[in-house]
């Protein structure tokens, strides 16, 4: 959620945008880095209990559990596929706190994050 209608950050959007953040961690201007980092971050701040659930909720589709709620199996998709993104970049979460810099305590306190999901 959010608060005014400009930095409504919503799961679709979220999931959509993840995947970008991939590259923008791999860049050699920080100013980048650090874009992809604020983003994640809201990312987590803004859905961790969804993300949380998201394992359960995915085993419970597949088990056929949900019903006929297709706004929840929609919602229950993207934050599988939100949490999956974040999953991903924790290697190079940790490569950038190993590298030391300005970056380096915000991207441990994500990797951080991403561990209690």
């Amino acid at each position: 959620g959010g608060g005014g209608g400009g930095d409504t950050l919503t799961l679709e959007l979220a999931a959509a945008l993840l995947p970008l953040t991939v590259p923008l961690l791999q860049s050699p201007h920080g100013r980048y880095v650090d874009v992809a980092l604020r983003f994640s971050r809201k990312v987590i701040g803004s859905f961790m209990p969804l993300l949380q659930q998201a394992p359960d909720a995915h085993e419970a589709l597949a088990r056929g559990g949900i019903g006929v709620d297709l706004v929840g199996e929609e919602r229950a998709a993207r934050a599988g596929m939100t949490r999956a993104a974040l999953l991903g970049v924790k290697s190079q979460l940790l490569a950038l706190a190993a590298g030391g810099g300005e970056l380096a305590p915000r991207a441990r306190e994500l990797a951080g994050l991403i561990d209690q999901l």
